[in-house]
């Protein structure tokens, strides 16, 4: 048999891998949200906005996965960002535009923006796990990268993947550009970086990691610099584009950013804000929300920001490429600079490198088996809190 043939039927068998993968991790979240949503209750207590968060009648399920910020892609998918008589519209603009519009696009498809949504989510999420494979055989045998696959699907975080959240949209997004810089692809690796920072802020973190590990390479004498890199500068192009808008309409660029204070967030030094978190933490453990959410949200960003630091420092030693801890530090220390460490779980999701990390520095079975069962159990739990309206953003 070929070379190639063989490679072919890898190839193939790692897509029945991926799709057999996914497919149970979507049937145990089902499991979860079926048997949990019915031996669980609503978070009792009352919020300060006007959304019941009932998007499907008597079907209590699906309504789970549209809380929180799901409420405001909802109304920016229905009524734009300056349409429609809802008191809060001068906030939509923190969300930003490809995802809700997206959405609204595909509802011809799928009869509902709502749906359409949900799609895009699922979808993306399962792209994003193909590319990461892909990524992971660069640097990892395939044993790691599949136990790689694994901790992202059991992380607690990622059940947002299959909420109407960006969360499965921006991880496809920032892969793809990233699989495609490391391919020399600077073109495709742009348009894909211009789609991810329309989606989010943060995807501005992908040109500034690319950009100091290029100069990097370069001065090692590992990398030439060609003339299409510069089509790298799409990527702020999609922020920038963004910003424009609502410059037109609001006279205030940066209205998406002065917007956060609605949420409590205003700029600080990010390892000032992962302390001042810590501070706050409540150690004798008492039955209280807000103090859980702080103390698992501070352990994560503290578990992502020395991954990345540890990536780093071990990269720069062996003179290997620095892109991927660059871009998990910057992913961390971005909404970190908000001053405040609320929903860090949900961020470091999609930071798919640390997962590499770990996969490969948990060497016995036992170690590796305890961290997915700890990782499964507290996404089940934040699974539900979600869906129960408890404060899981």
């Amino acid at each position: 048999m070929s070379v190639s043939a063989k490679e072919s039927i890898s190839f193939i068998n790692s897509i029945k891998w991926l799709i057999a993968t996914f497919l149970l991790w979507r049937l145990a979240l089902f499991i979860v949200a079926f048997t949990g949503l019915s031996l669980s209750i609503e978070y009792p207590g009352t919020y300060d906005h006007n959304s019941h968060w009932v998007y499907f009648e008597n079907n209590y399920i699906l309504n789970g996965f549209f809380r929180w910020d799901a409420d405001w892609y909802d109304l920016i998918a229905r009524e734009g960002y300056f349409n429609g008589q809802d008191e809060r519209k001068g906030n939509k603009t923190a969300f930003f535009p490809l995802f809700p519009l997206l959405s609204r696009w595909l509802s011809h498809v799928f009869s509902s923006h709502l749906i359409a949504g949900l799609v895009i989510s699922n979808v993306s999420l399962l792209l994003a796990l193909g590319i990461c494979y892909r990524i992971g055989l660069k640097f990892y045998k395939e044993q790691i990268v599949q136990r790689s696959i694994i901790l992202i699907l059991s992380f607690p975080g990622s059940f947002f993947f299959s909420t109407y959240y960006t969360e499965g949209l921006y991880f496809f997004l920032t892969s793809a550009s990233l699989l495609y810089y490391f391919r020399d692809n600077y073109l495709a690796s742009g348009c894909f970086g211009f789609l991810a920072s329309l989606t989010r802020p943060t995807g501005v973190s992908l040109i500034i990691a690319m950009a100091i590990s290029s100069a990097f390479q370069k001065i090692l004498g590992k990398k030439t610099i060609k003339p299409s890199i510069s089509f790298l500068l799409l990527i702020p192009l999609g922020l920038l584009t963004y910003m424009a808008f609502l410059y037109i309409y609001t006279g205030n660029a940066f209205i998406f950013s002065t917007s956060q204070v609605y949420w409590g967030r205003s700029f600080n030094f990010p390892l000032l804000s992962l302390i001042q978190s810590i501070k706050e933490i409540n150690f004798s453990l008492p039955r209280d929300m807000n103090n859980t959410q702080i103390l698992v949200n501070s352990f994560c960003a503290f578990l992502f920001l020395g991954s990345g630091a540890w990536m780093l420092i071990k990269n720069l030693k062996s003179q290997e490429n620095i892109t991927l801890p660059l871009w998990v530090l910057i992913g961390v220390l971005f909404p970190l600079s908000t001053g405040s460490t609320d929903s860090m779980v949900r961020f470091c999701s999609v930071l798919f490198p640390v997962f590499f990390m770990l996969a490969a520095s948990l060497k016995k079975e036992v170690h590796y088996a305890w961290l997915i069962s700890f990782f499964s159990a507290l996404q089940a739990v934040y699974l539900l809190g979600f869906m129960n309206k408890f404060w899981v953003v």
